[in-house]
């Protein structure tokens, strides 16, 4: 699943593009974001369209407009 160069790195729980624009938009799955054990600041996006925080150190193809 690739990411969607969004994330909350800066202020968790406020997620942002990459060029530091405000989201206008979500789409988070059911209990997302969660940031599962705490290193969940990067957001991909499932086959459903549903996006889910992930740890971005994954290595992860990345969509940067959509």
């Amino acid at each position: 699943m690739p990411f969607l160069g969004i994330n909350d790195i800066q202020t968790e729980g406020t997620f942002k593009h990459l060029n530091g624009e405000a989201l206008g938009y979500s789409n988070w799955a059911s209990n997302e974001p969660n940031n599962s054990e705490g290193i969940e600041d990067c957001v991909e996006v499932h086959s459903s369209g549903k996006w889910n925080d992930r740890s971005c150190e994954e290595k992860r193809l990345i969509i940067c407009e959509y």
